[in-house]
């Protein structure tokens, strides 16, 4: 007798944990629609981006410490490469900063792809800043307002940390 009562919280603990986890949606995201719907419309935005300017510092596929990968590479739209050149404080609107991670300097096989854009008035507490990360193929795995990455970037010039400017 004392066996079953000492079960029934475990039971119940059990059903309950099993109710939960049956109702989980699996692809349920906390990206707010706006910010992939944004993320979708950037991902469009960067056809061709291998073919972008990187900056004569930091060329190549380079070798990181950081949470994008063992190994990096970065590539600058036209607005963003000028706002740099430019050394002004802040990156113009429509900035973009594209960066790969990759796990052995081959670049073989791409981590992901981090994307860094600037559009007006979208977060004006961290310099209008949008930040998505995609799989090779394109698909969202994170976008938005993304406190890991405004938390990292923020030391850097304009949350800029690849490049002195």
């Amino acid at each position: 007798m004392s066996i079953i009562i000492k079960s029934k919280p475990i039971l119940i603990f059990i059903i309950i944990g099993i109710f939960f986890t049956g109702c989980a949606d699996e692809n349920e995201s906390d990206i707010s629609d706006e910010d992939s719907e944004l993320a979708l419309e950037l991902w469009s935005e960067l056809d061709g981006y291998i073919n972008w300017q990187q900056h004569s510092d930091f060329t190549g596929i380079v070798q990181s410490s950081s949470v994008h990968g063992d190994y990096v590479q970065i590539w600058l739209n036209e607005t963003a490469m000028l706002g740099i050149d430019s050394g002004g404080y802040s990156l113009p609107l429509s900035s973009i900063i594209v960066k790969e991670g990759y796990p052995d300097s081959t670049g073989n096989n791409v981590n992901n792809v981090t994307v860094m854009k600037k559009i007006t008035e979208y977060d004006s507490e961290n310099n209008d800043w949008f930040w998505a990360s995609y799989k090779s193929s394109g698909e969202i795995n994170d976008a938005g307002k993304i406190n890991n990455c405004i938390s990292c970037h923020n030391p850097g010039k304009d949350y800029i940390l690849f490049v002195d400017w």
